[in-house]
């Protein structure tokens, strides 16, 4: 008998357990999903999870419950420093050290701005690489995502352009 009392006893604590997990559940805050889903069915539209968001894909919930992802076969938007994202944007400008940088890569990538043998850096997760080139660098002409270095060898001009992912050289 013992055992059928103890049984009961554990049985009670477990029929107030819905009251007290709907307390907590209300409590706890919701995934950006759930949040993402409950406002796509108040809205009525389509809700971006941007938690999920990536520099090729996106996820959203949509007001009938599902979740779509859309993915770009090459990044389509890159991560700021501050954590925020900005589209991508190959648009080459003059860094205050001399050097010059795409605006917004997947790849954070700096071209040397003349006089330096470093041609090009790129980083990406804390790690660096860099390609050199044998002689000193002349200052470059930029235009739009484009740097062309005059003369870096007898009647060879060098250019560089910045790609999303990476940059491209040609020699002229």
């Amino acid at each position: 008998m013992a055992s059928v009392v103890a049984g009961l006893a554990a049985v009670e604590p477990a029929l107030a357990a819905p009251q007290q997990i709907a307390r907590s559940a209300a409590s706890q805050p919701k995934s950006p999903e759930v949040a993402a889903s409950a406002a796509a069915v108040a809205s009525g539209d389509r809700v971006e999870v941007t938690a999920q968001r990536t520099e090729t894909s996106q996820v959203f919930a949509n007001p009938d419950g599902t979740f779509t992802q859309e993915t770009n076969a090459a990044p389509v938007r890159a991560r700021r420093a501050d954590g925020s994202w900005a589209a991508i944007d190959t648009t080459l400008e003059a860094s205050g050290d001399g050097s010059i940088r795409a605006k917004s890569t997947a790849t954070d990538m700096t071209f040397s701005g003349g006089g330096q043998k470093n041609l090009v850096t790129l980083t990406q997760g804390g790690k660096s690489l860099s390609l050199a080139w044998p002689s000193v660098l002349p200052k470059p002409a930029v235009s739009g995502s484009s740097a062309t270095y005059p003369d870096v060898l007898p009647g060879v001009d060098l250019k560089v352009t910045a790609l999303g992912t990476g940059f491209s050289q040609y020699s002229l």
